[in-house]
């Protein structure tokens, strides 16, 4: 199954939508133009390493906070459910190509539970 990523954005000033590309049509899309992952994410999503870390921190306080009752894994698995959040998802997924969706998948829930743990239990 080809592994379908989700970009929302503004693409420009008065439109705000959210787009679904595959991983292989994107990763066509960065040789072509011939860019690195870092920079063609950010070209097609719009974030960068900073912006990416900040919304994904961002969307999971605001969902724990709305939902105190939630394990780590519960928020995750409901922010997953967020275009905004799974922008940041593809993000990383360009960034990390050579996994397999599984893996990918695996690694990013992994890194953002801890995350959470993280800025929770401070």
């Amino acid at each position: 199954m080809t592994e379908r990523l989700t970009i929302h954005r503004d693409w420009t000033p008065y439109l705000t939508e959210t787009k679904y590309f595959t991983l292989e049509y994107l990763l066509g899309l960065m040789n072509t133009l011939g860019m690195t992952s870092e920079d063609f994410s950010e070209f097609i999503t719009g974030l960068n390493c900073d912006s990416y870390a900040d919304l994904s921190c961002d969307i999971m306080r605001d969902m724990q906070a709305d939902n105190q009752s939630l394990t780590y894994e519960e928020v995750y698995d409901q922010c997953m459910g967020d275009p905004e959040f799974q922008t940041t998802y593809t993000v990383y997924r360009l960034w990390n190509n050579t996994l397999t969706e599984e893996q990918a998948q695996e690694y990013y829930k992994r890194d953002c539970v801890a995350t959470l743990e993280g800025m929770l239990e401070e």
